[in-house]
């Protein structure tokens, strides 16, 4: 892959992005692209000498590296960064540990994020991360009892805090995760397996690609905001009606069978489709995607 410079950022900086340092080891699959969409992985394996990212778009993956190594001075008697390796259905997985704490039995990883993780709620990957890692612990004769995330929030507001008793008090902040028994991420592992390396081909889920959902959104010329925004066009229509914006209407609201529809002048009703954010800003495959390419030609 190869690595730009689009925003001219300082050469040492692409530098530092470019020669990263990364290495899963000699195995099959890390845990994080375990737990990752297979499509995803397997498209990039196959196109890996045609992807390219700009340096710009690592800045926050960057930092990450950063706070990992400062943490790597806290608690000598600790476990810190140590890759893990195990076996399963005949694949070989891996996975670093950010941290062990051997006397309390807990795994903890380090996490730079955004501070609305902690009000929208912990990611599921996350969970199913830190499993996988405490697998492979267990697996290694380690035992494991407790998992945690210690989150460093890279855009956390003082002010904000202030605010609302939601949002994170620190810039740093304890998640705890649920633990899983060996039994049952014994067979997410297998489950997982069976999606990267079977002969079935499994496009990414919505989950997978960020999907935002259909909306409809009420708007008034000469107002960029909307008025409201609702889930489907027959929820619009009958908040537009409430407020007195439709003077015409044929066909029922309650089974959507609007046939026609007119808004008194300055009014009108904006349909907002299904958008799936990784895909369109995010991904990196997006250009090799057979998914991504045949929803854009149906589009179109």
């Amino acid at each position: 892959m190869r690595i730009t410079n689009k925003t001219d950022l300082p050469q040492a900086v692409v530098d530092a992005v470019t020669n990263d340092p990364y290495d899963r080891g000699d195995c099959d699959i890390s845990a994080t692209s375990l737990v990752g969409p297979p499509q995803i992985r397997q498209l990039a394996e196959a196109h890996w000498d045609e992807l390219e990212e700009d340096a710009g778009d690592r800045i926050w993956a960057l930092l990450g590296q950063a706070v990992h190594t400062i943490l790597e001075r806290a608690a000598p008697s600790d476990v810190a960064e140590q890759r893990l390796f195990a076996e399963c259905n005949g694949h070989t997985i891996s996975g670093q540990v950010d941290h062990m704490g051997l006397k309390n039995k807990t795994l903890t990883d380090y996490k730079v994020t955004s501070a609305w993780t902690a009000v929208s709620g912990v990611k599921p990957e996350w969970i199913c991360q830190l499993n996988v890692y405490a697998w492979l612990c267990r697996m290694n004769g380690i035992e494991i009892e407790n998992l945690g995330i210690v989150a460093f929030y890279r855009d956390w507001s003082w002010s904000r805090a202030m605010q609302s008793q939601d949002y994170p008090p620190s810039q740093v902040g304890q998640i705890p995760i649920v633990t899983w028994d060996q039994d049952f991420a014994q067979e997410y592992i297998e489950a997982r397996l069976a999606k990267h390396f079977g002969e079935e081909y499994v496009p990414c889920t919505d989950e997978e690609r960020w999907a935002k959902p259909e909306q409809w959104a009420v708007m008034k010329e000469g107002r960029k905001s909307a008025l409201r925004v609702l889930e489907s066009k027959s929820e619009a229509v009958g908040w537009a009606m409430e407020k007195g914006y439709v003077y015409h209407l044929e066909g029922m609201i309650d089974t959507g069978e609007i046939t026609e529809l007119e808004l008194y002048p300055g009014y009108y009703l904006e349909e907002r489709p299904r958008e799936y954010t990784r895909c369109g800003r995010y991904c990196l495959v997006s250009g090799f995607c057979p998914q991504y390419a045949r929803e854009n030609d149906n589009a179109e």
